[in-house]
């Protein structure tokens, strides 16, 4: 009995948890760096909304979904997609390292990125790394999700 119950608490622990912002909470609109580190110029500032100060490990969920007005002022949607983003801590890395998994249709990437900022590192690299918060209903907060809209999509919440 000691074992199934290890197995299922170790193969739990392998898959990471879906996780859906609350759009009745502050959002945490976060700017992390990814990327190969050790070729720097393959280093891009990546975006992330999340629901806690600190990016969770897990499986974040976006819809991205192109749409216009058309002549006669109807709203024609273009293009719909899904895609996620999974976090998962580095062994022997500090926490503000992970990795990171971006899947879209058949596209999937790995790579790693910094979402925090780390004493060791220099200055112009932690301050690339930036967190602002989103208060329920302010202005800011809808002006931000609708401007990400178009180029990131839009976070899917519970």
């Amino acid at each position: 009995m000691k074992k199934i119950v290890m197995a299922i608490a170790l193969s739990s622990s392998l898959f990471s948890a879906d996780i859906y912002l609350d759009k009745d909470k502050t959002l945490y609109a976060q700017t992390i760096l990814c990327g190969n580190f050790s070729n720097m110029a393959t280093v891009k500032a990546a975006y992330l909304y999340t629901s806690t100060q600190d990016v969770e490990v897990g499986t974040y969920h976006y819809d991205r979904t192109a749409s216009y007005n058309n002549a006669y002022g109807k709203k024609v949607v273009a293009k719909h997609s899904t895609y996620t983003v999974a976090f998962e801590r580095i062994a022997n890395e500090p926490k503000q390292i992970m990795k990171r998994t971006f899947k879209e249709n058949k596209l999937v990437m790995t790579d790693t990125c910094i979402v925090g900022k780390i004493d060791k590192l220099p200055p112009v690299i932690n301050d690339k790394i930036k967190r602002e918060a989103l208060e329920v209903n302010s202005s800011s907060r809808k002006r931000r999700l609708d401007m990400s809209a178009t180029f990131m999509g839009r976070p899917v919440f519970k």
